[in-house]
């Protein structure tokens, strides 16, 4: 641990690594046991954990000091040895079932059930532990060296991350069935290359009762459709509108609040690459403004509604309304309204987003 408290030299560190792989390739099993017991937080110091432990629980892997997860030269290390003992804990329970035979196909079937789930379960919960070390904490984002470590150890379990979701596709549908902080969207999809897979099970997610789920699933769906503008990721971009739609009038008050605030930036960002969306977006935007005015005049007599207001948008025809007209009702909603300043944000980056879009279609 003092290599690790002198504020991780670079030198020295990868001098470490190289010599723990060249120890690695002549007594492996006992090395690896040895690292997790030196690395383990403080209050684990006192229990010796030895091979067995580990392989019922490669949890414990992960169970290191803090500043483990700014080292990359040690993050290294740590995956490969997690990965070898997940892959050795597999073996070992199939083994387990096989020494204890069961009475009966019925029982047999229950026990291979559970062993599955029990193999599913530890490897969810270390994808998600390795998650959460990718979060860009406010005092490492202050620190420049912390920083740049931070980002090096980042792209080395991006890439385990692939190669996991490469090897066993259902574990990422898992992962994302659980959720994990969103402001590691933009980082997982851009650096794992088999995120494209989620594709497949979006329509799924969105379906789910839960609104925390739906909210989840868009913001997916808007950094795949940026990492992929393909066909596919256009007609899951579409069903996310729909959705929206289908909940803008039928949402409680306060969920309307939780779902579009989260989900409007979500919704603008899948038009930067496909902008036949741009319409559905700014039709949403004016429903949940109409809506937004409606509720802050129920709950404040005081309230006074903005000068400029959308006469002509009648019929909910996107033909039907005068742009500057339009403007002028965005820039006048309530500044001291979150759900008004998400929309007018959201108005001003989808203006961004025509204006860009025109100059393309101009240069050619």
């Amino acid at each position: 641990m003092s290599i690790l408290i002198t504020r991780f030299r670079q030198s020295v560190m990868f001098r470490v690594k190289e010599f723990w792989w060249r120890l690695n390739s002549i007594f492996p099993s006992r090395l690896r046991v040895m690292t997790i017991n030196s690395l383990s937080q403080s209050k684990f110091k006192h229990e010796k954990l030895n091979w067995e432990d580990i392989l019922k629980d490669p949890l414990l892997v992960l169970k290191c000091n803090e500043l483990v997860f700014l080292c990359p030269e040690i993050i290294e290390i740590i995956l490969h040895i997690l990965q070898s003992f997940l892959i050795a804990s597999r073996t070992y329970f199939a083994h387990h079932l096989l020494e204890l035979p069961s009475k009966n196909l019925d029982e047999d079937k229950d026990r291979e059930e559970l062993r599955i789930a029990l193999i599913q379960t530890q490897e969810s919960c270390a994808i998600q532990i390795l998650l959460e070390a990718c979060l860009e904490r406010p005092e490492i984002v202050e620190d420049q060296k912390l920083f740049a470590r931070l980002q090096e150890v980042q792209k080395l379990i991006c890439t385990h991350l692939h190669q996991v979701f490469i090897s066993d596709p259902t574990l990422a549908k898992l992962i994302h069935f659980q959720g994990y902080d969103s402001s590691l969207l933009n980082l997982v999809v851009s650096k794992i290359p088999s995120m494209h897979i989620c594709l497949d099970f979006i329509p799924e997610l969105l379906a789910q009762p839960d609104i925390d789920k739906q909210i989840f699933s868009i913001q997916l769906c808007s950094y795949l459709c940026k990492q992929y503008s393909i066909t596919k990721s256009l007609s899951i971009a579409k069903l996310c509108f729909n959705v929206s739609n289908t909940l803008l009038p039928i949402l409680p008050s306060e969920k309307i609040q939780k779902f579009f605030i989260e989900v409007l930036p979500a919704l603008v960002r899948m038009c930067e690459p496909f902008p036949p969306l741009y319409e559905d977006a700014i039709s949403i935007l004016i429903q949940l403004s109409q809506i937004c005015l409606s509720r802050l005049a129920v709950r404040n007599p005081t309230f006074i509604s903005p000068k400029y207001n959308l006469n002509d948008y009648n019929n909910g025809l996107i033909e039907q309304l005068d742009w500057n007209q339009a403007k002028k009702f965005f820039s006048s909603l309530p500044k001291n309204d979150r759900l008004a300043s998400v929309i007018q944000e959201s108005f001003g980056l989808l203006v961004s987003i025509e204006s860009v879009n025109e100059l393309i279609i101009r240069s050619y």
